[in-house]
């Protein structure tokens, strides 16, 4: 099937967060519902496997039931999965058992970091977009789409428009340690989300002008205080992370923030719950969404020009 080359509609961007992208699955079923045409759609890494299955012509309500089949399977079951939610659960009111088994657990995770090249290895990052994506390229999709990864040597991101589309997505969302790097046409690439969280440059520069940006990140804030030099390591990373996608968010004319923070990203058995948080945070934005199909009057299209309106 070809693209329709659409002229109205929203551009949606998704962003990633791991297994928090499920809420972009209740964030298109509120659209899809309440009648909001979609022209394109751009992702990285969760967010391209969940538009990716959307630019394909899965609907929703099909979306919704491969999510809630995966979040019951072997692969959102897997053990090494499961071990890095363990990892990081608050252990303050747990027994001694427990402290010891994540203590375990952790030093098996900082073996897995420091011996290999990745965590989890590849077939279970093949599996989950081979069950998500049809075999099918870029270009021939019925709704123009594309994914963002990012390129291991330059660090520049790396925008798929065209290409096997199940390859792009599975560079898209090569988590960095726990994913094995992708080689697509001899460049070395890994998770999007890395240089891009939120591509709306990316889609700016592609000439989408109602940008819709969906962020499923957590929140920065911890009642925490680190107490290993390595949590104090990745603490600095979340900060910088967090702040550098709020800047990515300013290109956006519509934010949609589902409340995902708590969950997990490797925690893929919350599948229903994501998507609920995903169609809470949607609902009351949906008129704001219809606000940006509506025709722009002369005067206010002259302001944007001159740069006093956005």
């Amino acid at each position: 099937m070809k693209r329709d080359n659409a002229t109205y509609g929203v551009d949606l961007v998704l962003g990633g967060g791991g297994a928090r992208g499920f809420a972009h699955v209740g964030v298109l079923e509120v659209l899809w519902d309440g009648g909001v045409p979609v022209r394109s759609i751009i992702g990285a890494s969760a967010g391209a496997l969940a538009g990716g299955a959307f630019a394909a012509g899965l609907t929703p309500d099909r979306m919704r039931a491969k999510v809630i089949e995966y979040a019951g399977s072997h692969l959102a079951r897997d053990a090494k999965l499961r071990s890095l939610v363990t990892s990081s659960e608050n252990g303050s009111a747990s027994s001694l058992v427990d402290k010891v088994g994540r203590l375990f657990v952790q030093s098996w995770l900082l073996r897995s970091f420091l011996m290999g090249p990745s965590v989890m290895g590849g077939q279970f990052f093949q599996e989950s977009v081979d069950f998500f994506l049809p075999d099918a390229r870029i270009e021939d999709l019925p709704l123009p789409f594309a994914c963002v990864a990012t390129d291991v040597h330059s660090g520049e991101p790396v925008v798929f428009d065209r290409g096997p589309l199940r390859k792009a997505v599975l560079a898209s969302s090569a988590v960095p340690g726990i994913a094995p790097l992708v080689n697509v046409g001899g460049r070395w690439l890994m998770d999007g989300g890395v240089a891009c969280l939120i591509p709306t440059a990316c889609a700016r520069r592609r000439g989408h002008e109602k940008i819709v940006a969906v962020n499923v990140d957590r929140d920065v804030f911890s009642d925490g205080i680190p107490d290993q030099a390595l949590e104090t390591y990745l603490r600095a990373g979340e900060i910088q992370s967090y702040h550098l996608a709020r800047r990515m968010l300013r290109d956006a004319d519509l934010v949609i923030e589902p409340d995902v923070g708590e969950v997990h990203w490797a925690d893929f058995m919350a599948g229903e719950l994501l998507m609920e948080r995903g169609r809470a945070a949607t609902r009351p934005a949906l008129e704001q969404v219809r606000a940006l199909l509506r025709p722009e009057s002369p005067w206010r299209r002259v302001k944007k020009a001159l740069g006093f309106a956005s």
